[in-house]
């Protein structure tokens, strides 16, 4: 099917507890731990989790078709940039994240031009992407798990406070529906 065109939004430091700017930090220093100097995000829920990005892409999944590569110092969101608002794009730019075209992903690690150790999650990179890493001589691969996984399972006091607020309403709805 083609790629939606609804528009995505920014979620707020509000609701979400932890800015941009510190999860790209917390990533990069995983990513540091591990040996690695890049990283593709390739999972939707990991992408909405590290730039507070949500959309409507997949029913029932607050997630935008997206996929995000991290650098030392500079990270790519690749999207249609035409879902995003202006305003969202410079709040994305403000902290180091530039937007670029879904289908330029293959295109952006066939660029690297520098020698980069390239972690990636052997059970989440689809076949074109793996293709286009291995074919990049300045890439060394290495397998692992995304470090998201791990930072996003540790929930802020913001994320338990609406965690709590959900199953209030949860309850709520299910004894109406009783």
């Amino acid at each position: 099917p083609p790629l939606s065109a609804q528009p995505a939004w920014l979620l707020s430091e509000e609701y979400a507890g932890v800015s941009r700017r510190e999860k790209l930090r917390e990533i990069r220093g995983a990513m540091t731990a591990e040996g690695a100097d890049v990283l593709l995000l390739t999972s939707l829920e990991d992408i909405a989790w590290l730039l507070n990005l949500r959309a409507d892409d997949i029913a029932c999944t607050p997630v935008a078709m997206a996929y995000c590569l991290v650098l030392p110092d500079s990270a790519t969101l690749f999207i249609n940039r035409n879902r995003l608002p202006q305003e969202a794009q410079y709040a994305l730019a403000k902290e180091g994240v530039q937007t670029a075209a879904y289908e330029d992903v293959a295109n952006a690690i066939a660029a690297i031009d520098q020698m980069v150790t390239a972690l990636y999650e052997p059970d989440g990179l689809n076949y074109t992407l793996y293709n286009a890493w291995k074919a990049n001589p300045n890439v060394t691969l290495l397998a692992g798990e995304e470090p998201v996984q791990q930072l996003k399972g540790v929930k802020n006091e913001v994320e338990i406070e609406n965690i709590k607020n959900a199953h209030v309403k949860d309850g709520v709805a299910m004894v109406r529906f009783q």
